[in-house]
C-alpha cells in the first residue's frame, strides 16, 4: 500500500485562506500542525491523519487507484466532534494531546 503524506507546510483555502499550516510534530499517523493566522495569532491542531483513496481523473470522473492512498487533513467540522481531532491555543495542551494520541492501544 502506498500512502502520500500530508505536506510539511501549506496555505489554507476557502474560509481558511488567511491561515498557513506548518507541520510541528509527527509520530506515525498522529500529527500536530501549527497554524499562523494573518492577524499574528497562533493555534495548534492535533489529529490522526485520515486516509483517502487516490483517484485517477483522466476520464473526467474519479476512479480509485488500487492500493494508493493519500493522507487528508480533517475538515473544520471534524474538530470538536471527532475524538481524534483537536484544536488548541496553548502549545502545552497540544503537546499533551499529541502524546496521548501517540500511545499505542493494546487490544
Amino acid at each position: 500500500m502506498q500512502v502520500e503524506k500530508l505536506p510539511e507546510s501549506f496555505n489554507g483555502r476557502g474560509d481558511m485562506k488567511e491561515i498557513s499550516f506548518t507541520l510541528y510534530r509527527r509520530k506515525g499517523n498522529v500529527l500536530m500542525y501549527e497554524l499562523y493566522y494573518g492577524n499574528g495569532m497562533v493555534k495548534y491542531e492535533v489529529f490522526n491523519a485520515k486516509l483517502s483513496p487516490k483517484a485517477d481523473w483522466s476520464t473526467g470522473k474519479p476512479v480509485a487507484i488500487p492500493n494508493q492512498f493519500k493522507e487528508r487533513y480533517p475538515s473544520s467540522n471534524e474538530f470538536g466532534i471527532s475524538t481524534k481531532c483537536f484544536a488548541f491555543s496553548s502549545i502545552e495542551k497540544a503537546e499533551e494531546k499529541f502524546i496521548l494520541l501517540s500511545i499505542p492501544i493494546l487490544e
